[in-house]
């Protein structure tokens, strides 16, 4: 048994050795789908995975939709769509809305992931400020990088952009644009976002 896992560590180490010296990303194509953030990747999408309401999860966990405390309004969206990102396993857009009496809240996340990649690569916080000209999140670390592409937030509520990549030595790279909406209806409808 520890030669088959030490045989599975050793393809999984020589798959992300591989994979490093190939470029993980094009500039150009990352440039597009932080564009699109703007209009929450709309037109992208090819066809819904999954749509999950409050009433869903409240059925699923047996509690009542106010004991969620989501609100009604409560809808996630999950869309296949191809790959905006050359080299890609796959892709996939999560469009999460809340409305309540407080706020109108939206996030949606386009997330690409990179199975061959078990970390991020030393020189891709680099590539990656260079390619977006603007810089790395001062929180980054080996394992997760943010790139705030645009933060705005006012009495009204926040609106931000940003580049997120995650990696482990299960799941590989995810690199995602998410884009993050909430207008204040009431006093301090919006205090939770980042």
């Amino acid at each position: 048994m520890k030669r088959v896992i030490s045989a599975a560590i050793i393809l999984l180490m020589a798959a992300g050795s591989a994979a490093a010296s190939e470029p993980i990303f094009q500039c150009s194509e990352l440039q597009k789908l932080v564009d699109a953030a703007g209009n929450h990747f709309a037109g992208l999408g090819t066809s819904v995975l999954e749509r999950e309401t409050a009433a869903d999860l409240a059925a699923q966990y047996g509690v009542s939709i106010e004991e969620l405390g989501l609100g009604e309004g409560y809808e996630k969206v999950t869309w296949v769509v191809e790959r905006p990102l050359s080299g890609a396993d796959g892709c996939e857009i999560v469009d999460v809305t809340m409305t309540s009496e407080s706020s109108n809240q939206r996030q949606t996340g386009l997330s690409c992931r990179y199975a061959a990649f078990r970390a991020i690569p030393d020189t891709l916080g680099e590539e990656l400020e260079n390619c977006l000209a603007k810089p790395l999140d001062p929180e980054s670390d080996n394992e997760s990088l943010t790139i705030w592409v645009d933060r705005v937030e006012s009495g009204e509520g926040y609106s931000s952009t940003a580049l997120e990549l995650e990696s482990n030595i299960v799941e590989g790279l995810t690199i995602g644009v998410v884009r993050s909406v909430c207008l204040n209806l009431s006093g301090g409808g919006c205090d939770d976002g980042d």
